[in-house]
């Protein structure tokens, strides 16, 4: 059994979140043994090796031993989707760094697998952007591929969507962050022709058939702002409006914040409305930008991000069989 289908199989079981599968990894990793070992081990030896599962385990991690499982494996496979997991050579070190043992063990990628380890600045924002918002996030998205940095966000309408297109159209690249699993993407219509086996990656960390829920696309966003070397936060809502609801891209920002992720936030002076919660995030210690040609500068100076998986360059493309979720994205 390859190390791929380990994890897979392993990340099917009912209990085993990030923090235990990271658990697992290192105690298996100590003891010199191939994580697959896991799955002969018998009850008396998984005590001892893994006490800090509860027993009832051990009977779960068995019964993803079966052909059901086995054919998942080999039909992400045959649909172009690689499962990059921490012993992966493209398992982007950087989510270990910044997240911890609460990194997502489990990638699923589609496309071009290289731009995993590549250099790389997310662009976030409103759903609801302004026509300022949205012109802002085309723009800066074109700058960052001149500047030869890939463009990361995490693929929902508005911003999101804007920085993925203008990347493109520049002919850049851009990373396609998903808050749903990987089968449920499909190329927006104005995405669609700009695609090549090259130039984008199509990253989730979800279940592959996973629908989209508000705690999902949170979670997303944790992991596009610990993939980049630095965030750029286009256009914020208050950290909670008037009804209590938290604004995705304020989160977004105060997460990257604490990841020690540069935060660059776009001066609340270039919009007809200045935006409430980029000037929460500058309070907070955001870097303003007021002019898109500082960016160059900016990036210059920052101290190198974690380094990267070395990663692997991959021609297929071919991912996704339904519409991507266009409900809103707590988080935008």
């Amino acid at each position: 059994m390859d190390r791929g289908h380990a994890w897979y199989r392993l990340a099917q079981v009912e209990g085993l979140g990030p923090k235990r599968l990271h658990a697992i990894r290192r105690t298996f990793a100590a003891a010199n043994r191939p994580l697959d070992d896991i799955f002969g081990l018998d009850l008396t030896e998984f005590h001892r090796l893994l006490p800090m599962l509860p027993v009832a385990l051990h009977a779960r991690i068995q019964t993803t031993r079966n052909k059901r499982v086995d054919r998942e494996y080999r039909a992400l496979h045959d649909e172009g989707i690689e499962v990059v997991h921490p012993d992966h050579v493209a398992f982007p070190a950087a989510l270990s760094a910044r997240l911890g043992d609460a990194a997502p063990p489990l990638l699923y990628c589609g496309g071009a697998l290289g731009l995993l380890a590549s250099d790389a600045v997310a662009i976030v924002g409103s759903r609801h952007a302004s026509p300022d918002g949205l012109a802002a996030a085309t723009t800066l998205a074109i700058e960052l591929a001149a500047l030869g940095q890939n463009v990361i966000s995490g693929y929902a309408p508005g911003t999101d969507t804007a920085a993925h297109l203008g990347a493109l159209r520049a002919g850049g690249t851009t990373t396609i962050v998903l808050s749903t699993g990987i089968r449920e993407f499909a190329p927006k219509h104005d995405i669609a022709p700009l695609l090549r086996g090259d130039n984008a990656l199509v990253v989730s960390q979800f279940p592959p058939a996973a629908g989209w829920n508000a705690q999902n696309a949170m979670a997303r966003n944790k992991v596009v702002c610990a993939l980049a070397r630095a965030l750029i936060v286009v256009e914020a809502g208050p950290e909670r409006d008037e009804r209590g609801r938290m604004s995705g891209t304020f989160d977004a920002g105060k997460a990257a914040l604490g990841m020690g992720v540069p935060v660059f936030v776009l001066d609340p002076a270039a919009f007809s409305v200045a935006p409430l919660g980029n000037t929460g995030l500058l309070a907070l210690g955001g870097t303003p930008l007021r002019e898109v040609k500082a960016l160059g500068q900016l990036l210059g100076d920052l101290v190198p991000a974690p380094v990267q998986g070395s990663g692997l360059t991959s021609g297929r493309n071919s991912v996704g069989r339904r519409a991507p979720q266009e409900r809103g994205d707590a988080g935008r």
